[in-house]
């Protein structure tokens, strides 16, 4: 892999632990800003890839593939990525080969609604 393939910049957001509200339930975490990364992103046999991280149904799918840290454990469960602005919900992980040179990480966009709507032009 180029180096110069990872052209794509992406942060890591945390979603940090509910706190309780006072009154026996919890409000979720506000998100912070962990880390850029540099990535490449992969548009090619993404229902393919999809399906081999048993996703069956999906919307708006972004494959990234990033170098492996040690500072960073990525992992689904307390991490979103953003791309361009995008909130992207991790939906898998898998470490491309044993040494954790590159790490392939499949997401989501979290909200496809908010896209704004373009209206036909008649003229």
């Amino acid at each position: 892999m180029k180096a110069r393939e990872y052209n794509k910049r992406i942060e890591v957001w945390e979603t940090t632990e509910r706190v309780s509200d006072g009154f026996g339930g919890y409000i979720a975490g506000s998100p912070q800003l962990i880390s850029r990364s540099w990535a490449k992103l992969v548009t090619e046999g993404l229902g393919r890839k999809a399906y081999s991280f048993g996703i069956i149904e999906f919307k708006d799918p972004l494959l990234f593939l990033v170098r492996g840290r040690n500072d960073l454990p990525y992992n689904g469960r307390n991490l979103f990525l953003v791309y361009k602005g995008d909130k992207y919900i991790i939906q898998g992980i898998r470490n491309e080969n044993l040494r954790d040179v590159d790490t392939e990480i499949f997401c989501t966009k979290d909200d496809p609604l908010t896209v704004p709507y373009i209206g036909v032009i008649t003229t």
